[in-house]
């Protein structure tokens, strides 16, 4: 059945999806919180 190879290809793919969102996450907030301490210091 072509959609449940389907569905396991996204499934598999999931993981690193979600890797890159956390990754990107985490620099936008690493860039916030940088630019919030270059104003208030």
């Amino acid at each position: 059945m072509p959609n449940e190879s389907a569905a396991t290809a996204i499934t598999l793919d999931l993981p690193a999806k979600l890797q890159i969102l956390e990754t990107d996450t985490r620099t936008i907030l690493y860039l916030r919180s940088r630019r919030h301490w270059r104003l208030t210091a």
